[in-house]
């Protein structure tokens, strides 16, 4: 199989036979992939000094991603 996709994901089975008989095996395909970011808006938010902000990023991937934020340093004048 060449450029696997998710909806290769699955059971395959390998049936083997002849003029004594057959048998067969099964395989299992899990397919994975990179995380991709879903709902995240990357607008400045405004808040004044004491309110509260919420921040939320969610993502999708096989196996499922863990999401972490992390404060973005530009450089010694941003901080």
């Amino acid at each position: 199989m060449s450029d696997v996709s998710a909806t290769e994901a699955g059971q395959y089975q390998c049936v083997v036979e002849n003029a004594v008989g057959s048998i067969s095996a099964t395989a299992s395909i899990i397919v994975q992939s990179l995380p991709v970011i879903k709902g995240l808006s990357d607008a400045p938010r405004t808040v004044q000094v004491g309110q509260s902000v919420r921040l939320e990023c969610r993502a999708e991937g096989d196996p499922t991603p863990n999401v972490v934020w992390k404060r973005h340093r530009l450089g010694p004048a941003n901080y």
